[in-house]
């Protein structure tokens, strides 16, 4: 990073603020909403960082047990011969421990969100088929919906795992309902995603154009890194993820 760029860096609550200028009328709640799904992604950007151990281990283990071998030079590892039982029981510890992560995500979103005060519904991957009611809500302009945590299978290969955002516009601001959650993608307002790895990116866009934001754990903001990204005329890569292509 150049010593301009260091000194005066362009974060993503600059760029938002930058887009809302475009809209005179605009009263910045859209801003509030990014700002907040932008600080639930941060906090769960540190947590990813440890989710293979999370995964292993379990968040509750991990918060809440110490475990200390014996103080003995002759303890030695034993096969119980129970192994069909350690399987199951591994299998569903497995299937808890992948949990740990996606409700810590979902609990990050859920507390950063509903605490701005600007969103009456909210709708996730984790029960699509029922909306959650904030009742804290001032100016109910624009409904969320999201995926707390796609890709939580690649936790067990130490791969990305990654959120999903989207923002529609309420229709009747007097009385949010269910169909506001259920329009259309090309209905959304905002939409975008965040990439959990060895660096954390955010990917944003407002219609127009999409732009790219990577975490800078020294100061602890998104910095404008991928300007206006799009898809080349032509590309020697075909990737594409065909695991429910039946479904298309």
């Amino acid at each position: 990073m150049s010593t301009e760029a260091a000194r005066n860096p362009h974060t993503i609550t600059r760029f938002i603020l930058q887009e809302q200028q475009k809209y005179p009328n605009a009263k910045g709640d859209l801003t509030i909403i990014l700002n907040s799904v932008t600080l639930a992604v941060k906090i769960v950007s540190a947590a990813a960082k440890g989710a293979g151990i999370f995964q292993r281990y379990g968040v509750k283990r991990l918060k809440e047990e110490i475990t200390t071998l014996p103080n003995d030079s002759n303890y030695h590892l034993k096969d119980t011969g129970n192994n069909d039982e350690d399987s199951k029981q591994n299998e569903s510890q497995t299937d808890e421990q992948k949990e740990d992560i996606r409700k810590f995500s979902y609990d990050s979103i859920y507390s950063s969100v509903s605490w701005c005060g600007k969103i009456p519904l909210m709708l996730t991957t984790i029960n699509p088929t029922e909306p959650i009611v904030i009742k804290q809500c001032d100016d109910a302009k624009y409904v969320l919906v999201f995926d707390p945590i796609d890709g939580k299978q690649n936790i067990q290969i130490n791969a990305s795992i990654g959120t999903i955002f989207g923002v529609y516009k309420v229709k009747n601001v007097e009385k949010p309902c269910n169909d506001d959650i259920l329009q259309p993608g090309s209905e959304m307002v905002a939409a975008g995603y965040a990439l959990y790895g060895d660096a954390t990116v955010l990917i944003l866009s407002f219609g127009d154009a999409v732009n790219g934001f990577t975490l800078d754990p020294t100061i602890g903001e998104f910095i404008l890194t991928h300007k206006n990204i799009k898809i080349p005329e032509q590309g020697g890569v075909y990737s594409i993820n065909e695991g429910y292509a039946e479904e298309w």
